[in-house]
């Protein structure tokens, strides 16, 4: 899936990596992004990093193929396109 995230990984000051869950039923699946960032020494991200968003992808394994099943937000709980 894709997402507007941060430019590097986590492994970089100012990095994010993104983990997807997909949490499915017969109508509907959720796909739901954990976000790890970057902590430096002293366990803190760092101060400065620019908030510019970045095209980066997350991979969710489905148990079992969509078929017609919507995909939604989350947050929202709205539909989102698939391809």
């Amino acid at each position: 899936m894709g997402l507007i995230g941060a430019k590097e990984g986590a492994d970089q000051p100012c990095g994010e990596d993104y983990v997807a869950e997909a949490v499915e039923s017969d109508n509907a699946v959720a796909v739901l992004v954990q976000v790890r960032r970057y902590i430096g020494p002293g366990n803190e991200v760092p101060p400065g990093c620019l908030l510019v968003g970045h095209p980066r992808t997350a991979t969710v394994t489905l148990a079992q193929p969509l078929n017609g099943r919507a995909v939604l937000e989350v947050q929202q709980g709205q539909p989102v396109p698939t391809r």
